[in-house]
């Protein structure tokens, strides 16, 4: 919960701790979807990792795993739709929803923002990934 909620630093961590990390994430995971008599075969559903709670405190770790991190839609729409977002920034970031909501980018929510309209966040990784590819329309 403290790598979820932001307060370990990834840089602080040696590669002991990380494989500990992921070794965590993993059970976790096995203890939730993983089918008696097959601990190595399971299936997470997509919105599992969308769902307050568990999903989204494993949601935020693999973030802190991958090195990556969450921007808000604002910045999202600017790096996807820069021409649309310098003249209509809500346009954008409506967009920017439309991709989450379509499953090309997913969402996270901050947990330290109290203002709920600001809360939603996704991935600087996945939204240059789309971006590089051409592939947000």
């Amino acid at each position: 919960m403290r790598i979820a909620n932001g307060d370990i630093d990834r840089a602080t961590i040696g590669d002991q701790g990380v494989g500990a990390v992921v070794e965590a994430v993993e059970r976790v995971v096995e203890l939730l979807f993983a089918r008696a008599g097959e601990p190595h075969a399971h299936h997470v559903p997509a919105s599992f990792w969308s769902q307050p709670g568990i999903g989204q405190a494993l949601a935020h770790v693999q973030v802190w795993l991958r090195r990556d991190d969450l921007i808000g839609y604002t910045d999202a729409a600017q790096m996807l739709f820069g021409e649309l977002a310098a003249e209509n920034i809500q346009a954008a970031r409506m967009r920017v929803k439309r991709l989450v909501e379509r499953g090309m980018l997913m969402a996270y929510a901050a947990p330290g923002e109290a203002n709920p309209t600001r809360r939603a966040r996704v991935s600087r990784q996945a939204a240059e990934a789309l971006r590089d590819a051409g592939a947000a329309g």
